[in-house]
């Protein structure tokens, strides 16, 4: 997914629906192939959004590679799904009052 964001660069973001290791594999690596292979994503900021969260020295790592990481977090409610994001993710993303 592209996200736009006004006065920086745009954001190229991978989702994931767990924050196992294939879920981790995957979406670094789709984001880095990605940015090669099609080159008007090369100077979109790379962010992995995974539902779960990740022990912290496992999130330096994958930042120490130029991937940003966000989590979000997924409830079901009376058969309604709410999916919910954090206001560092939303601020990230150019989102005004997050």
């Amino acid at each position: 997914m592209k996200i736009d964001r006004p006065d920086e660069d745009a954001l190229l973001l991978e989702i994931k629906s767990g924050c196992g290791a294939d879920d981790l594999h995957t979406g670094i690596g789709q984001l880095h192939l990605y940015r090669q292979l099609f080159s008007n994503f090369r100077g979109h900021v790379p962010v992995l959004l995974l539902k779960g969260e990740l022990k912290a020295s496992l999130r330096k790592a994958i930042e120490a590679l130029g991937v940003y990481v966000f989590s979000y977090d997924q409830t079901d409610e009376n058969g309604v799904h709410h999916v919910g994001f954090a206001p560092e993710f939303l601020r990230f993303c150019g989102i005004p009052g997050r």
